[in-house]
């Protein structure tokens, strides 16, 4: 018994017209998915957490709190292992313990403590550090706010993701910041939905173009370049334009500057205090 459809012109055949209409529209679908970015921009970042009472990167509940309260809805949290294997909110165990610890200094900080050591300290002006679980709890308590997780580059920064994605479970508003192409595919094995490329040391002319077919082959969801390389004369932006990608600049804090990367093509910025609300785009 022949099928009740053909690609003959009998009756009840399948229209050459609408097949090439269906391959047409196909195509056309396929390429719109390939070049727009896979999920809307992430908004503004607050490095850190945001600022709080005039200090950088505290990484604390206040500091999200603050920088909820000014417009952001993205915040760049810092992951650091304690001593027992335990991640808490912290830049490092050097310059920013001893910028939030009341009994260390520069010149004499803590060593890497253990998770109870770190939650029983004296903070300066008592401010709240966290640790997965509250940082979970406030992400909770905040829909519509998105955490981008930041942890060193050495060491077992794919353990401290996949300990991420264990206690938060939902990880919809957790992106993970990595440094390799392979880092990258890991954290999208692991189940999260997007993640950011940090080009730490992105190459100057005649590599970048090899750089941009090595993103075109990954397809990252987001890259972050540092600010040195935003110059008009530098090739960088417009390579990254090409894979293409979303485009952020690490460590923006002037309104008119933001203004003018974003003619360049970048998408928005890290910054310490350069609010939404104070410099909209």
């Amino acid at each position: 018994m022949s099928s009740r459809f053909s690609f003959s012109g009998r009756r009840g055949a399948f229209p050459k017209r609408a097949i090439f209409a269906a391959v047409a529209l196909a195509v056309i679908v396929g390429l719109v998915l390939y070049f727009r970015p896979y999920q809307p921009s992430l908004g503004r970042v607050a490095i850190g957490g945001g600022a709080y009472h005039g200090v950088n990167s505290t990484d604390s509940i206040q500091a999200l709190d603050t920088s909820w309260d000014k417009g952001f809805r993205t915040f760049q949290i810092q992951l650091r292992w304690t001593k027992d294997r335990a991640l808490v909110c912290l830049p490092n165990w050097r310059e920013g313990a001893a910028a939030v610890f009341k009994n260390y200094t520069l010149a004499n900080p803590p060593r890497q403590l253990t998770l109870a050591e770190f939650t029983s300290q004296p903070t300066v002006e008592d401010i709240h550090l966290c640790t997965l679980d509250t940082l979970n709890t406030w992400l909770k308590a905040h829909p519509g706010a998105t955490l981008v997780v930041n942890l060193p580059p050495r060491g077992k920064m794919l353990e401290g993701f996949q300990l991420v994605k264990n206690t938060m479970q939902d990880v919809s508003h957790v992106v993970p910041e990595v440094y390799k192409g392979k880092e990258y595919r890991a954290v999208m094995a692991m189940g999260y939905s997007r993640a950011i490329l940090v080009l730490q040391n992105p190459p100057h002319k005649p590599n970048i173009g090899k750089l941009r077919d090595g993103l075109r082959a990954l397809r990252p969801y987001a890259v972050a370049i540092p600010a040195d390389r935003t110059t008009a004369d530098d090739p960088l932006i417009k390579r990254l334009k090409e894979v293409p990608t979303l485009i952020y600049v690490m460590g923006v804090d002037d309104c008119a500057e933001l203004k003018r990367l974003q003619g360049l093509g970048v998408t928005d910025a890290y910054t310490n205090q350069l609010s939404p609300q104070d410099c909209p785009l």
